[in-house]
């Protein structure tokens, strides 16, 4: 899953630090939204926490978790979320 958004979205960078990785920094319209890429159908609480540490150091208002799971949103705050993006539907969007 993760070789076909790197070559979809032909993104080159990650982060990493200490421990904490993100797949991919994608730049949109002067706007980083990190991307994780999970190969399961449900999210947990150990899948989004690299995220939301990464989304609070950075200031950034979205990140994205793409999965096989059904499309939802965790809102973290009332200008902060974390979209969870089925694989199908991401793909059919790009």
């Amino acid at each position: 899953m993760e070789n076909l958004v790197a070559s979809t979205l032909d993104v080159k960078n990650y982060w990493r630090k200490g421990g904490k990785e993100i797949d991919f920094i994608f730049l949109e319209d002067k706007k980083i939204i990190p991307i994780e890429v999970k190969n399961k159908t449900e999210v947990s609480k150990d899948d989004v926490k690299t995220l939301i540490y990464f989304l609070k150091k950075f200031k950034l208002k979205e990140g994205q978790i793409i999965y096989n799971g059904k499309s939802d949103e965790i809102s973290l705050n009332k200008e902060t979320k974390i979209k969870l993006i089925p694989l199908w539907k991401w793909m059919l969007d790009r």
